[in-house]
């Protein structure tokens, strides 16, 4: 084990940085396939779909679908939260299909649902999650799922050395790209980038710095958002997390603390020192019993001599 974070370090530290997005700083060795893999299980595919409507009040969908038109986009998990583009939100700007409808009918968000890259399983944002979502930054909405556990945030200003995770949509089928790039996180919490044509159809994506918690091991926090914009011609890097308060520690991180017993409640003083009495009280009875019948057997012993 110990072999295999050292050389996944030494990947780390030796990679050339690359100043632009250069095909050419892309590789995929087993370590790097290893890191990919590791960001995969934050990652979602988002579709929002919708449907026309017209003065009337009459729904409209197409091809035998209750929806117009659907769009695909990249969520990103932090904790209890899906991190999405607020495009997401209006799917039919930009749609070619729309435009020749848009002056009689109007457009409706009729679903938005989203599931872990290439995985079946789907959840259906309700109309509550919906109306409840809040701005992150401009480009960038968040919405409320408790059940989702993402990545941790990097809240910290300065240069980052660390990697563009982009995801690519294959006809359906969902691969990622990673390439090395050097960051400077400041106010300036929007930066573009021409999107390589190599790279296909790119959904979004995430920019990630490893963080060395303690020696061997290695933790990946998430810096910006990547988003594909202009028809996937530009990579915008959304980087709100700067200087944002760090969220409260998951259960997994949680450590005991000391605490003044003059700061604890009456009443939960009160519980505790009964149930220390019950324990007494049972492990007394249960030694009582336990003389009791060691003296029994003693005297049928003697009785016996």
């Amino acid at each position: 084990m110990k072999k295999y974070i050292f050389v996944i370090f030494i990947a780390i530290s030796t990679c050339v940085c690359a100043q632009n997005l250069d095909i050419s700083s892309m590789f995929k060795s087993n370590n790097q396939q290893l890191i990919e893999d590791a960001m995969r299980g934050g990652l979602y595919v988002v579709e929002s779909s919708y449907f026309l409507q017209d003065e009337a009040g009459k729904t409209f969908g197409r091809n035998n679908q209750a929806y117009f038109n659907k769009q695909t986009y990249l969520g990103v998990a932090l904790h209890g939260k899906l991190i999405l583009s607020t495009a997401a939100f209006t799917p039919w700007v930009g749609d070619e299909d729309y435009a020749r409808y848009a002056d009689k009918y109007r457009p409706i968000v009729s679903e938005l649902s989203y599931s872990a890259l290439n995985d079946s399983a789907t959840v259906q944002a309700d109309s509550l999650a919906l109306n409840d979502t809040t701005l992150l930054a401009q480009g960038i909405r968040v919405l409320k799922d408790s059940t989702i556990q993402g990545f941790r945030i990097d809240n910290t200003f300065g240069e980052k050395d660390g990697w563009l995770v982009l995801v690519n949509n294959n006809k359906g089928t969902y691969d990622l790209q990673s390439i090395r790039r050097k960051l400077t996180i400041d106010s300036t919490l929007t930066h573009r980038e021409e999107m390589p044509s190599e790279l296909g159809s790119v959904i979004g994506g995430i920019y990630v710095v490893p963080n060395y918690d303690r020696v061997g091991c290695i933790m990946f926090r998430i810096c910006g958002v990547v988003e594909a914009v202009e028809g996937g011609k530009t990579l915008t890097i959304h980087t709100p997390f700067a200087g944002m308060e760090m969220p409260k520690c998951h259960k997994e991180c949680k450590k005991e603390q000391l605490q003044p017993i003059s700061e604890i409640p009456v009443e939960e003083q009160t519980v505790k020192e009964d149930d220390k009495k019950d324990d007494k009280k049972e492990s007394g009875c249960r030694h009582k019993k336990d003389k009791d019948k060691k003296d029994k057997d003693k005297k049928k012993n003697n009785n016996n001599k």
